[in-house]
């Protein structure tokens, strides 16, 4: 497991047993293999939860080195009182590692987390960063980059159903990802 992933989990979620999957920056909790639909439902409910209207662009751009790649963040603040919040962007493989003896990918496994730093956001401000990385060492053609807002604002909740393992879930406000490769030549996957 990936040292960064395994911190957040035990410091940032207290997390109580594996496998245990935060929705929405722990708006909600699924805990144990379950079947597809609970997922789904649980992604369905989160994504009917009132969000601030916030909009959040994220692009990565190959230099032509191939060896810097330039990544830009858009945010506005629609609403009409000021927003502060965390912005986090994730360095993630489209194509992870194998499972089931190869049968199967798991996808945007986390290679780190390359921005870390709260921000502020005036009423119908406009916000811009830009920062450069060297992501040559790794497969370029299998990066993605995914911003997320978090909100600075913590509600109480559990990582287990009986109400131990208490953290601060801060919801997830705006997320957009960008490929770094848009036309990358990745090897086909087919499912049944």
């Amino acid at each position: 497991i990936n040292s960064e992933a395994k911190s957040r989990l035990e410091e940032d979620y207290n997390i109580y047993g594996y496998p245990s999957i935060y929705i929405d920056g722990g708006y909600d909790l699924v805990v144990g293999a379950k079947e597809k639909s609970v997922f789904e439902e649980s992604i369905s409910k989160a994504q009917k939860r009132e969000i601030p209207a916030l909009y959040l662009n994220v692009t990565a751009e190959l230099g032509e080195s191939n060896k810097e790649t330039n990544i830009s963040i858009d945010i506005k603040n629609y609403e009409d009182y000021a927003y502060t919040g965390r912005l986090k962007l994730y360095l993630t493989e489209r194509n992870s590692v194998q499972y089931y003896g190869g049968q199967g990918i798991y996808h945007f496994g986390l290679i780190k987390i390359i921005y870390n730093k709260d921000i502020n956001i005036s009423s119908k401000e406009e916000k811009n960063i830009n920062e450069i990385y060297d992501f040559s060492e790794f497969d370029i053609d299998n990066l993605m980059v995914i911003g997320v807002i978090f909100s600075s604002e913590s509600i109480e909740k559990y990582s287990d159903t009986n109400k131990e393992n208490p953290f601060d879930a801060y919801y997830a406000d705006a997320s957009q990802g960008a490929l770094i490769v848009e036309d990358a030549n990745l090897k086909p996957e087919v499912g049944i």
